[in-house]
């Protein structure tokens, strides 16, 4: 009982135009995916050189908190944050407008 033909969705698949979607992707979701790997990097790079997990990293905190590399992993870390939030907002009106359009 083969319900599904793997052959009519390559057919299908073959139709499409991958180098719209390509080019699409690239300007949208590679700024996105971008973003988003700023801010892993950054969230483990603070966690690993501002606040080590120690007494020391206690008592070092407060200098560290202060320090210019901590501050720019911080500003990465919120910045990415707000434009991926943003990014978030971005595709669901852009989805919904393709429902609303189809």
């Amino acid at each position: 009982m083969d319900y599904f033909s793997f052959g009519f969705l390559k057919d299908w698949i073959m139709t499409i135009d991958m180098t719209k979607y390509y080019n699409l992707f690239m300007t949208t979701g590679g700024i996105y995916v971008l973003w988003i790997l700023a801010h892993f990097v950054a969230s483990h790079l603070y966690v690993q050189l501002c606040t080590p997990l120690s007494v020391f990293g206690v008592l070092a905190s407060p200098f560290l908190i202060a320090s210019p590399h901590c501050q720019s992993l911080r500003w990465v870390i919120y910045e990415a944050g707000s434009k991926v939030s943003i990014m978030w907002g971005l595709l669901a009106g852009w989805v919904l407008g393709k429902i609303k359009t189809d």
